[in-house]
């Protein structure tokens, strides 16, 4: 099995710039929906202030106790504005947009954990880690937790994050590699933007496998790797 310990330092790479936002579409439409939702709530304090003669707090307080359904029922609008304002913004719109963002929220927490468990998340906060690219065709289980273990073993190494970027585990990694805490990317190195998506360029230490020691195909993709 040919295993190669690069140093980042000494290795040459053109890639194509690394995107830290891996979420915009949700980010943005959770922001949105914030956003629409603070402001109902300000224009019916506002409302209230006006209408009804009631303090900052005491109208910033009935907006949100209405528009979360709690509903202490120690304030209430008494003026016709008042209560127009109060089915208009809080009952027609800021209910049903509450409810519509945590719906949003934890459907994107779900997302994101099941992108995780996949290989399907870029860590853009991982750096100064150790990345082993690809994996055996034959026992890449095993062989993989006796090098993990034998890397963990090593008190340089025990506490370095560790990232795995490979095909084998679209369904996810074996218990036994996540047990030290390793997190794996779905992907080749074939490809530039796998290679930014697992921050290649950050790394601390990098370590490239031959899928098929028996085979020189396997030797050129590895060397092609590193003249990248």
């Amino acid at each position: 099995m040919l295993i190669q310990f690069i140093n980042l330092r000494h290795w040459r790479r053109h890639h194509l710039k690394y995107s830290v936002e891996h979420e915009p579409g949700t980010i943005y439409k959770l922001a949105r929906l914030f956003s629409l939702l603070i402001a109902l709530i300000l224009i019916h304090s506002v409302a209230m202030v006006y209408f009804e003669n009631l303090s900052w707090g005491d109208a910033f307080w009935l907006s949100v106790t209405t528009v979360t359904t709690v509903g202490y029922g120690d304030i209430s609008a008494t003026s016709w504005q008042g209560r127009l304002f109060t089915t208009v913004c809080l009952y027609v719109l800021a209910i049903s947009l509450l409810a519509q963002l945590a719906a949003e929220f934890f459907e994107y927490r779900i997302k994101k954990r099941d992108d995780k468990f996949r290989g399907n998340w870029i860590w853009s906060d991982m750096n100064k880690h150790l990345l082993i690219i690809n994996t055996p065709t034959a026992n890449s289980d095993a062989y993989l937790e006796r090098l993990i273990g034998q890397i963990r073993a090593t008190p340089k190494f025990a506490q370095l994050p560790l990232q795995i970027l490979s095909r084998n585990y679209s369904g996810g990694l074996p218990r036994e590699l996540t047990a030290h805490n390793v997190v794996h990317y779905n992907g080749g190195p074939e490809h530039a933007k796998n290679l930014d998506a697992v921050n290649v360029k950050t790394a601390a230490f990098i370590v490239i496998l031959a899928r098929d020691g028996s085979d020189p195909l396997s030797d050129s993709l590895t060397f092609d790797i590193l003249s990248r």
